[in-house]
């Protein structure tokens, strides 16, 4: 079943044609990756196929409306906000149905602090603007793994000043 299809996508900026014609189909347990030399449009695709920036021309559809979870190659943080506020992003219940799921929303919290602390990050409480630009990677990077509802999961270099133990620690703990 595919969930994401990106059709004949076209994207330029200024007087550079970043993509032209480029299709990608994501299908359900698909794991794909995009290799390519810096500036050819990897992450202007992953944008445009996450929502957001529009194609010049061409069509992103997603199937039945899923859900996509993106981390960007640099996230953005509201620099006030905390570690945990950060990550509780992507796992927030809306506040129609907070009362009812207080114990999940508990649960929910339970399993952020769980692994922020195997990601060196147990200072839960500490302003997001205050984190070394790893730290705020790897913020992220859990912010988008455990988004909930998220069917298709698009990563723009993840792992970027992460060690592989850490990555490694990362992806089991979500699991």
């Amino acid at each position: 079943m595919i969930l994401l299809n990106a059709e004949k996508i076209s994207k330029g900026y200024s007087n550079r044609q970043l993509l032209d014609g480029c299709s990608l189909a994501v299908g359900q347990g698909d794991k794909i990756g995009l290799i390519g030399v810096n500036g050819t449009g990897k992450s202007t695709l992953l944008k445009v196929m996450a929502g957001v920036d529009f194609p010049d021309s061409g069509t992103v559809t997603r199937s039945g409306g899923v859900r996509v979870a993106y981390l960007p190659q640099n996230p953005e943080f509201a620099p006030e906000t905390t570690v945990l506020q950060q990550v509780m992003t992507g796992v927030a219940i809306d506040k129609a149905r907070a009362r009812e799921a207080k114990v999940v929303q508990q649960a929910d919290e339970y399993q952020c602090k769980s692994i922020l602390t195997q990601l060196g990050l147990s200072d839960y409480d500490q302003p997001i603007g205050q984190l070394s630009g790893g730290q705020k990677r790897r913020a992220a990077l859990l912010r988008a793994l455990l988004c909930r509802d998220a069917k298709t999961l698009l990563l723009d270099e993840p792992f970027t000043g992460m060690d592989a133990e850490l990555v490694e620690d990362a992806v089991a703990a979500t699991k």
